[in-house]
């Protein structure tokens, strides 16, 4: 059983797939193999490593599945460690994968160097190289050691285009601060009659009383406006009439929700529409709350056409080979609206996944439409 649906008969073997929780651990046993092996060169009465303090050596250093191998400028030593190298492979089962194998030297020549990677069969490297998601073999000190840092990755989205709501007036995250964002920015939208205010640096309580209990606002202009004037004044109103001072103390309010408290769930169901839009889907909504956040956030990247596919990395200027040609089909720029449906072979797999549930159905407009639909 598979989600609750019979498969096909399957042959049990030996070893675990990808994901198992029990992976890591069986590996962690398997590479502590290498790590004793490693470490009998050290009991030699000339050590295989580098000595970092009195009568402590080390030659290699582990995380996980990267192995770190230190071992000073002498041949018949490294000759010895390939070959432990090759007995771990042989008796564990495991593969060393060259091509993302390197050799680093420092402070030996480059026939040594050039002799030391062809006896391990690994690339020679340089540095600066990062190693752990951590800069390493250069000086912290320089502008350059940090700059790969500042920017990493490539910004699929904009910071106002997520933070901006469907009606595009105010984020998600703060949209009671609209009036607070307006208030703002008066002095630069309404800049004429700044310059008439007869007091720049006045608060709110200045500007107005309560009369009725009603605020009425008198801006305290130095003069009478002209005809001409009038309009942008008239607009300047529009804008204040829309806020309510009153004279009680001031809270905050969650705005997203009629009693004004905030609570996750209403956090939650707005930052669900902001996300996938009013839109009238054929699950469930119970049957959503299961969907994993790691496929909603794909399909949200697919409406958002924010997908690494070869046409968005060719518009942020990355050189892709074959023009940026669908792999699959060979014809046609790989973009989403292709992948997703343009392509022969999307279209052949929806139409599977259609007829194993009984619907007949026709190619939809875009991205957007086949999950509006």
């Amino acid at each position: 059983m598979v989600n609750g649906s019979p498969t096909d008969f399957f042959t049990i073997e030996k070893g675990l797939r990808q994901g198992d929780p029990l992976s890591p651990l069986w590996f962690n046993i398997c590479v502590n193999g290498l790590s004793c092996i490693l470490n009998k060169l050290l009991e030699r009465e000339e050590p295989y490593g580098s000595c970092v303090a009195d009568d402590l050596w080390i030659n290699h250093l582990q995380f996980a599945d990267d192995t770190l191998i230190v071992c000073g400028n002498n041949i018949s030593h490294l000759e010895n460690i390939a070959a432990a190298l090759e007995v771990f492979l042989a008796l564990s089962g495991l593969k060393v994968n060259y091509s993302k194998s390197h050799i680093f030297g420092c402070n030996i020549s480059r026939e040594d160097f050039a002799r030391a990677a062809s006896v391990l069969g690994v690339q020679i490297g340089t540095f600066p190289i990062t190693y752990l998601g951590g800069p390493l073999g250069d000086n912290p000190r320089r502008k350059r050691f940090w700059q790969p840092y500042g920017n990493r990755g490539i910004p699929w989205i904009a910071w106002e285009q997520i933070c901006k709501s469907s009606q595009g007036r105010a984020t998600i995250f703060a949209s009671g601060m609209i009036h607070g964002c307006i208030l703002a920015s008066l002095q630069s939208s309404f800049p004429r009659l700044f310059a008439l205010a007869s007091n720049k640096n006045a608060t709110i309580s200045d500007l107005g009383s309560f009369e009725g209990g009603r605020w009425v606002w008198d801006l305290g202009l130095r003069r009478r406006l002209f005809d001409w004037e009038l309009p942008r004044l008239q607009e300047l109103m529009s804008y204040l009439n829309s806020v309510f001072p009153c004279d009680e103390e001031d809270t905050i309010v969650w705005s997203g929700a009629t009693n004004g408290l905030f609570t996750v769930k209403e956090a939650y169901s707005a930052a669900e529409l902001r996300m996938f839009g009013p839109v009238s889907w054929l699950i469930s909504k119970q049957c959503r709350k299961i969907i994993p956040p790691k496929v909603g956030l794909f399909v949200w990247q697919l409406m958002e056409n924010s997908v690494a596919v070869k046409e968005n990395l060719l518009k942020r200027g990355m050189t892709i080979e074959n023009g940026g040609i669908c792999d699959l089909c060979g014809l046609y720029v790989e973009s989403v609206q292709h992948l997703m449906l343009g392509c022969d072979k999307s279209w052949r797999f929806w139409s599977t996944i259609m007829a194993q549930d009984g619907i007949h159905w026709c190619v939809p407009g875009s991205v957007v439409d086949l999950f509006k639909e």
